[in-house]
Formats: C-alpha cells, sequence, structure tokens
C-alpha cells in the first residue's frame, strides 16, 4: 500500500471523531442505483426538512458516476452533480489506460459555469513508496503541490502553494503496534494539528485530537468507536466545550443502513438527525 495524500495523514484517527456523525442534525434519505451494463451509479440524497410555510421541505441532490463516457477507455466521470442549491459540480479522472504513463493519472473539476473555479490535477506514484500531487487552476494561475513518502512505519509529507513557498505545511504520521499518531503544522508553523489512535480490542476503537490556532484558541476532543455485532456500530464523542455527540449505524443487510445521531450543546441545545442509506 502507498503512502496516502497529506489531507489523509491524520485519517485513521480523525475518521473515529467526523466519520458517519451528522453535520446538519435533520434527517435524510440517500439512495444509489446501479447500473451495472456501464458501471454507473446514480445517487439522490434527500433531505427531508420540517414544513416551513410554503417552501419545499424535502430538496434533493443528485450525483452520477459514469465510467469511460462516450466509450472512452480510462476516463471517468466521478461525480456529475446538482445540488439542492441550484449548484453544478463535476469531477473527471483519467487514468494510466489512456494516459500511457505507469503511475499516473490525472482529474479536472468544474462547476460548469465559471471558468476561474476550472481546476485540473494530477497524480504520480511511480516512485516506491511516494506520491506526488499537483493541482492548479489555470485560469487563477495558482497552484498546490504535495509530496508524501513512507519511511519504515512512518509517513513524512509537505504541502505548498503558490502563496506558502516560504513555509509549507509539513505532517507526519506514525503507526505501529495498534499505535497511531499524526501531527500536522500549518499555516506558516502557526496551526498545529495532533491526532492519537488506539485500537483496545477488535470491537473498541480510541481516538484523540488536539489544536492549537492563534486565531481560534486551543480545542480538542476524544472519542470511541463500539462495534456490538457484525451490523450495529455505536460511537460517541466530546470536545473540549463540553459538546457530547453520538451516533449508532445498524446495518442489517448489504446495501442498507440507518444512521441515528444526537447531540447535546455546551449551550443546553439538543440536536438529532435520521439517515437512511440505500445501495
Amino acid at each position: 500500500m502507498g503512502p496516502v495524500k497529506f489531507d489523509d495523514l491524520n485519517k485513521v484517527a480523525k475518521g473515529v471523531l467526523t466519520d458517519d456523525y451528522s453535520k446538519a442534525y435533520g434527517n435524510e434519505f440517500k439512495a444509489k442505483q446501479k447500473v451495472d451494463s456501464v458501471g454507473a451509479v446514480v445517487t439522490t440524497t434527500v433531505a427531508i426538512e420540517p414544513k416551513k410555510g410554503d417552501a419545499v421541505c424535502t430538496p434533493a441532490t443528485v450525483s452520477l458516476k459514469l465510467p469511460k463516457p462516450f466509450g472512452i477507455g480510462g476516463m471517468t466521470i466521478d461525480k456529475l452533480e446538482y445540488s439542492k442549491g441550484g449548484a453544478w459540480k463535476m469531477e473527471t479522472s483519467l487514468d494510466k489506460s489512456l494516459l500511457s504513463v505507469d503511475g499516473l493519472s490525472m482529474d479536472i473539476k468544474s462547476d460548469l459555469v465559471n471558468s476561474s473555479k476550472i481546476s485540473a490535477g494530477a497524480t504520480f506514484t511511480g516512485v516506491k513508496d511516494t506520491q506526488l500531487k499537483l493541482e492548479t487552476f489555470p485560469f487563477l494561475q495558482n497552484f498546490t503541490f504535495e509530496a508524501t513518502r513512507i519511511q519504515g512505519p512512518a509517513t513524512l509529507g509537505v504541502k505548498v502553494t503558490d502563496s506558502t513557498l516560504m513555509a509549507p505545511d509539513v505532517g507526519l504520521r506514525f503507526n505501529q503496534s495498534g499505535v497511531f499518531a499524526a501531527l500536522s503544522l500549518t499555516s506558516g508553523f502557526k496551526v498545529i494539528e495532533a491526532h492519537g489512535h488506539y485500537k483496545l480490542t477488535d470491537k473498541l476503537d480510541f481516538a484523540v485530537t488536539a489544536k492549537q490556532d492563534p486565531k481560534k484558541g486551543t480545542s480538542g476532543g476524544a472519542g470511541v468507536t463500539f462495534k456490538y455485532d457484525g451490523s450495529t456500530t455505536i460511537k460517541a464523542k466530546v470536545d473540549n466545550n463540553g459538546t457530547i455527540e453520538s451516533v449508532t449505524k445498524y446495518a442489517p443487510s448489504k446495501g442498507l443502513s440507518f444512521l441515528l445521531a444526537g447531540k447535546y450543546g455546551s449551550d443546553g441545545k439538543v440536536g438529532y438527525g435520521l439517515a437512511v442509506n440505500i445501495e
């Protein structure tokens, strides 16, 4: 397995603290329809809102994934999305079967409206234990470049943009014997973020995080994931302000899952949400 991209250096621990948690604490229905003959996947996500006068209560976001569009091998439309806010998003990728270079893939992203938001990216993994990524917005003449490399049990990373050439972001992750740790220094080494993860048992994972930001102050939290059985997973976390969140995921069969999320804020406010996913 090769090195992860820079933004995923902390993923093992961060996933315990973010994956499956509700972002808006509303109700949501998501359905995926696969068309095996062409490999396409159509995803419809419906946010079910409480009735507010004459407003629409079930705005939907529709997304399409389509490999080999127009019969072009090596090309995939990873996302063609129309959101509930009326915005378009398109993400297209090209792999080595089209580019004819081992370890090279490219992607193009656009909102299909504003040419200044068109971005092009390239990822190269042709060097062992190393990943290089470049993303640029041609019409804005800016770029982001990152490199990650595996060194034994550690992965080192650096990320630089046209505005941070003299002070790039740096990161490190370490994973050995069930212990995972990640550290990143960003915004000119002013923002420090650390993550830790430990697998207590086959069913119980524990993660912590802490962040020091001169503009936002100090923040942190801890969370656990408990796999009750093959179909039920329970997660809970608390942050340094005393906000408590939990989510229970129940998957009675392949392709069907229910997520019940709850939140008790430090201000005493309570939130909850229910999501249904069908694939």
